[in-house]
């Protein structure tokens, strides 16, 4: 149907060695559903299963109890049909060995043939105008080949084809023979490899071919990364040693000389030169120990450490491995950090840090109205190897400000006993009138608020005010240089009432206050506005000008006649 997914896959195994095989595998959309849905009382679709498909296309969501759905076993197993039905407990019957796998037995291997596909692993079907069709032409399955095993000198290999030598073809060596039977080599190693494959896709030949060597000799013995110091031959004879030597930047494991024994044998095991580790990695606020040393032997280890005050993070120690390089990663020093900081600060606030790592501060605030009693912060420090909090939680204490003073002639709301808390205020009242019948004024701020300075100590906001007795001035005669600023009908001023004026016409234009003072009179105004000057008057011909005072305004200046 539309929108189905056909995958094509190699099978595991096949039944003869050159037969082809369909191995084309039906999906559904179902198989690609992330989630499945279905009702209670149906199975859902059943997966996929890699030996066998279904004989129809699974095209439905669910199946009712009692259903089956039909199977064949794909190439490569025995057995030709099953079939697994929705059981009453919504799963379907087990599929599980229903179909065997081939094996193919020779000459004592199991080996199991393997296909390799050719093309497009799937295939998807598409909407083309009116119909629908499949986007890619089915890919074919070949035999996995090796390529012609190696040839041995002095010797031959036998096989069924000396040309193709599909997955699981044997070659079996032979040394050549000698005149009249005489067998003069000797075949050294497996007789028999095969043709296997690693990733299913390209062949190989299962291990190196044996040796035809004359007997009792053995051939040059080859260690990776070593050199022979010894004198070098093409064969040795029995008995005789051969000495190695590693190449530089590589260390020996194992015996320097070996003995040539029958059979191309040597003996000690032949060694091995794996390759020096170069010094350990150096890492921030740490170092590894043994540190002294220009390279190290496989095998070795060394051990790290960190400064005081930082916690190590990873393995502690690292090996070399024959590779030359160190195993595992080398670890981190990371800065100690103290304790999460639980403790609370009741009438107050913590301030926390990003981290609690050396050197983190922790701050402590206390609301409006109380005061710190102990440190105002605690730092993550270094204890003896332990990193701990310096300080311990402070102590928010309530401020309270002393008693109010008290004032003459007056009073407060506040209380005798005095420890008046932070933020109450107090107001002050003057005595309605005194024994002499006289009235007070209260002068001043008539409340006054409890608060703190600088170090937490309770303050008033203000000093107290006064009561003092109230007295009035009479309203103050018209100047002649000036005249009120604001009109005003009051007869009478109390005491340290203010009167603006300002300076009349012919005056420098300013303005001044007088004030009602304690004595029930004004404060002089004397001098307070300065007259404008006329300038010098003209002076008439033939006659003459008397200035009796000044030229300034008001003035009078008189004019006479010369005599004649």
């Amino acid at each position: 149907s539309a929108d189905s997914l056909w995958i094509f896959c190699c099978p595991l195994s096949a039944p003869a060695p050159q037969e082809k095989t369909d191995s084309r595998v039906e999906v559904s959309p179902l198989t690609l559903m992330p989630l499945w849905s279905w009702s209670p009382g149906n199975c859902k679709a059943p997966a996929q299963l890699p030996f066998a498909r279904p004989t129809e296309p699974i095209e439905k969501f669910e199946f009712p109890i009692g259903a089956s759905l039909n199977y064949i076993c794909r190439p490569g197993y025995y057995k030709k049909q099953f079939r697994i039905t929705c059981q009453e407990n919504l799963t379907w019957s087990s599929a599980e060995n229903k179909c065997e796998r081939k094996f193919w037995n020779q000459d004592a291997y199991d080996l199991i043939s393997l296909y390799r596909l050719i093309g497009q692993p799937s295939s998807t079907c598409l909407i083309s105008g009116n119909t629908v069709v499949w986007d890619n032409n089915p890919p074919t399955c070949e035999r996995i080949p090796c390529g012609p095993p190696p040839n041995i000198a002095n010797g031959s290999f036998t096989s069924i084809n000396r040309e193709y030598f599909p997955y699981g073809t044997v070659v079996t060596y032979r040394c050549n023979s000698g005149q009249r039977g005489k067998k003069p080599f000797e075949l050294v190693g497996q007789p028999s490899i095969y043709c296997t494959s690693k990733d299913n896709r390209v062949g190989t030949w299962s291990g190196p071919p044996p040796q035809c060597i004359i007997p009792n000799k053995c051939t040059p013995p080859e260690i990776e990364n070593a050199i022979i110091v010894s004198e070098r031959k093409t064969l040795y004879s029995l008995n005789e040693i051969v000495v190695f030597m590693c190449e530089s930047g590589f260390d020996m494991k194992g015996p320097s000389s070996v003995k040539c024994q029958p059979r191309n044998r040597w003996e000690p095991q032949l060694p091995s030169c794996s390759r020096l580790c170069a010094p350990p990695p150096e890492i921030p606020h740490g170092k590894p120990t043994p540190s002294d040393k220009d390279s190290f032997s496989p095998g070795q280890e060394v051990f790290y450490s960190c400064e005081p005050g930082y916690d190590l993070r990873g393995t502690a120690s690292v090996r070399c491995t024959p590779q030359g390089n160190w195993s595992p990663a080398a670890p981190t020093c990371a800065v100690k950090s103290c304790d999460d900081f639980l403790d609370q600060l009741p009438n107050g606030r913590v301030l926390f840090p990003l981290n609690f790592q050396l050197g983190a501060k922790v701050s402590f605030i206390c609301n409006e109205g109380f005061r710190l009693k102990g440190s105002s912060a605690s730092y993550c420090t270094l204890v003896e190897m332990k990193s701990l909090w310096n300080n311990s939680v402070p102590v928010c204490e309530q401020i309270f400000c002393p008693s109010p003073p008290s004032i003459l002639n007056g009073n407060h709301t506040g209380t005798p006993q005095g420890d008046v808390p932070y933020g109450e205020e107090i107001t002050y009242m003057c005595d309605p009138r005194s024994a002499r019948g006289m009235t007070f004024n209260l002068v001043g701020e008539s409340t006054i608020r409890c608060t703190s300075d600088g170090e937490g100590n309770g303050i008033w906001s203000g000093p107290a005010p006064s009561c003092e007795l109230v007295g009035y001035c009479k309203a103050p005669k018209q100047f002649p240089f000036a005249k009120p600023t604001t009109q005003t009908d009051e007869s009478e001023f109390p005491v340290g009432t203010s009167l603006t004026f300002k300076c009349s016409p012919g005056y420098f234009e300013s303005t001044f206050s007088i004030t009602c003072l304690e004595n029930l009179v004004w404060s002089s105004a004397e001098d307070t506005c300065r007259r404008k000057s006329c300038g010098a008057p003209p002076v008439p011909f033939n006659g003459m000008v008397h200035i009796n005072t000044d030229t300034q305004f008001g003035s009078t200046v008189n004019y006479s006649c010369n005599e004649g």
